[in-house]
């Protein structure tokens, strides 16, 4: 299919003859105007007209004007004048001159074209590398792009006002948020946005680098553009002149955040697990925690520890001395049970949590004092994590902030790995002391043990001795028996306690079970211990409300109110009074023994029902016993499905032991 010329084509083409007939005009009008200089010259001008439309037009455009330059000689520069007829003579040389003008004109339109077809090889060969060059420009750039830095060219000295980035990679919108025209529109951008505690150190080693004219690599903190300091390394290399003369930098940056975070964590968490295990004491080891978690985890550190049913504030730590007053106010307000969020809810759920405010109602419920000390303390973000044992949740750590969106999963996590580490610290701390306070207690116990056993055993010894050297009367010999009797006696309750509180040890305890009437029960156990409370001119009430039925091992529970009785017996002075009482509570049989003795000490009471304690544990006690009545009571009533508590107003008050035991189903 033969292409078609275009309209722009045409217009070359018409342009191009146009210019040969002006030519060929103007070169006529010059011919004649200088011809009687030029004398026989005729073709002088016109082949200059030919050649000119030649090189520019081409071969036609050069015949078109080689006619012209024919008709224009012959009509106006041969005889006759003003005629298209000629000699012979100038036929011919108008012949010759046409033929030379053809060829000539062919030899220049064929460089023309030659030329032509050269500077479009070369403007295509140019458009090729132009377009080599632009897709290795893009190649470049994805590279750069890929490189999770940011990768940078400046020139001037970096201790001067006038270095400039020459070039600097997207990926610096995406690390710091900063356009690249803001980075290329200042001079020393890359210094202005270094963190003030860094500047001074990061422009110090930059002169030095430049000066030294080697590869570097730096360390130093950046701003980006929302406030955030995020940890980078400069791998930089200087750019020298033709003569060695430094002239610039090039290099990449990377964000190391991450890594640094996860250097400093395990040298934190290092040194938190040396500062943790340098005590045994409790005390001290939430102390050096609190004192490790500042400043990195945060400005102030506070940890809660569970005791019993109560939650206890231990600790509160903060990275300002001056705030140490204020700390100290803040460990007198204790952690909030009721609320969802907070130590204690932290505590219940064992799961961790980071606030960014306190709650207002928190606020609202303590008081003006409470809210003027956290204005104080200007905190802005709170994280809460527990302290997991293998025991269970024994606590809480609550770190607080001054920055405002201070905490992220990293936090969350390097806190929990910090609670747990003083959590197994603090559980080993109690156990060291449970294992010193254990081995005290056994070392009690053995000499409590030897004195009961020895006692009773130095007074049947004697009577036996007696009788076996010397003839005694009956009254004595009745005495002797009466003597040895109770002595023995003595002995076995102390041997059953023993035997009784190894078997609860060893898992080896045994009930037998069935219908118990609880009634009778406490009944036996008053009639076998009214002699010993007659003796003491001790009174023993009895209200016996119902008689109620429950599942149990009659010999158990009959243990149960005679340890009660006989230890309040023993307690309460010459003329006393105690009271038992059966009631009925709700699906449960109430047993209460109350006396009007000497009480207990408030400090003693959480540790009334533990074995071989006493509140009179010395050598010169008043009172005989190894401490193991009430750790039984509490036992035998535990394995029936019931409870036992302790009361006393204090020390002259009396006490009340209150068992509490449930009824069979059909009751």
């Amino acid at each position: 299919m033969v292409k078609q010329p275009t309209s722009a084509e045409y217009s070359s083409l018409a342009k191009r003859y146009l210019v040969a007939i002006a030519l060929t005009v103007l070169a006529t009008v010059v011919q004649m105007w200088i011809s009687p200089i030029l004398g026989g010259a005729r073709y002088l001008i016109l082949i200059g007209a030919i050649v000119i439309s030649a090189t520019y037009g081409g071969f036609g455009p050069a015949l078109f004007s080689i006619a012209l330059s024919s008709a224009s000689a012959t009509y106006f520069f041969m005889t006759p004048r003003h005629s298209f007829l000629m000699k012979p003579s100038d036929a011919v040389q108008l012949t010759i001159f046409d033929i030379f003008m053809i060829l000539l004109s062919w030899i220049l339109a064929w460089y023309r074209a030659e030329t032509a077809k050269l500077r479009s090889e070369r403007v295509q060969d140019l458009e090729e590398m132009a377009n080599r060059i632009e897709d290795e420009r893009r190649r470049l750039a994805d590279i750069v792009s890929s490189v999770p830095g940011v990768v940078w060219e400046a020139h001037g000295n970096p201790s001067k006002q006038s270095q400039n980035i020459d070039y600097i990679s997207e990926h610096v919108t995406r690390m710091l948020g900063y356009t690249v025209e803001e980075w290329l529109a200042t001079p020393n951008f890359w210094l202005t946005i270094v963190h003030p505690d860094d500047r001074e150190a990061a422009a110090k080693h930059a002169q030095e680098h430049f000066a030294a004219g080697d590869f570097r690599v730096n360390t130093f903190r950046w701003l980006t553009k929302d406030g955030r300091a995020i940890w980078v390394e400069s791998h930089s290399m200087v750019v020298k002149d033709a003569d060695g003369k430094p002239v610039g930098m090039r290099g990449v940056t990377l964000d190391i955040t991450s890594r640094k975070r996860a250097e400093d964590s395990l040298r934190f968490l290092a040194r938190v697990s040396e500062l943790v295990t340098a005590s045994l004491d409790a005390q001290d080891t939430l102390e050096n925690a609190a004192a490790a978690a500042i400043p990195i985890l945060g400005d102030l550190c506070v940890i809660d520890v569970v005791e019993g049913p109560v939650i206890r504030r231990a600790v509160v730590k903060h990275v300002d001395p001056a705030m140490e007053d204020d700390a100290r106010l803040l460990q007198t307000y204790g952690p909030r049970t009721d609320l969802n969020s907070g130590s204690a809810a932290v505590i219940r759920s064992g799961q961790p949590e980071i606030l960014n405010e306190i709650p207002p109602e928190v606020i609202a419920q303590r008081g003006d004092e409470f809210r003027s000390l956290l204005g104080r303390l200007r905190l802005q973000s709170y994280m809460v994590v527990p302290l997991i044992a293998r025991s269970g949740t024994i606590g809480a750590v609550t770190v607080g902030s001054r920055e405002k969106q201070r905490y992220d999963q990293a936090d969350l996590d390097l806190a929990v790995l910090f609670a747990r580490r003083v959590a197994l610290a603090i559980e080993n701390a109690q156990l060291h002391t449970a294992a010193v306070e254990a081995n005290r207690a056994k070392d009690a116990f053995l000499a409590t043990v030897s004195h009961e056993l020895r006692t009773p055993m130095t007074a049947t010894l004697g009577w036996v001795r007696m009788l076996t050297v010397a003839t005694v009367d009956a009254e004595t010999m009745a005495l002797a028996l009466e003597s040895i009797d109770r002595s023995t006696q003595a002995q076995a309750r102390l041997i059953e306690d023993i035997l009784d509180v190894s078997s609860i040890i060893s898992g080896k305890f045994r009930l037998t079970v069935a219908p118990v009437d609880l009634r009778s029960v406490i009944t036996n156990a008053i009639e076998t211990l009214r002699p010993a409370a007659t003796a003491k001119q001790i009174t023993i009430g009895v209200h016996l409300d119902f008689t109620p039925l429950v599942d149990g091992d009659a010999n158990r529970l009959q243990q149960i109110v005679w340890n009660l009785l006989s230890n309040a017996i023993k307690f309460v002075p010459r003329g006393g009074h105690i009271e038992a009482r059966l009631v009925r509570v709700e699906n449960a049989a109430r047993i209460t023994v109350s006396d009007d003795g000497p009480g207990i000490d408030p400090a003693f009471l959480p540790y009334v029902f533990e074995r071989f304690r006493q509140a009179d544990g010395g050598s010169a006690r008043t009172h005989s016993g190894l401490g193991l009545g009430l750790a039984i009571v509490r036992h035998l009533a535990e394995i029936h499905g019931g409870s036992v508590t302790a009361e006393s107003d204090g020390l002259g008050k009396g006490a009340t032991f209150t068992v509490e035991l449930p009824l069979k189903a059909s009751e």
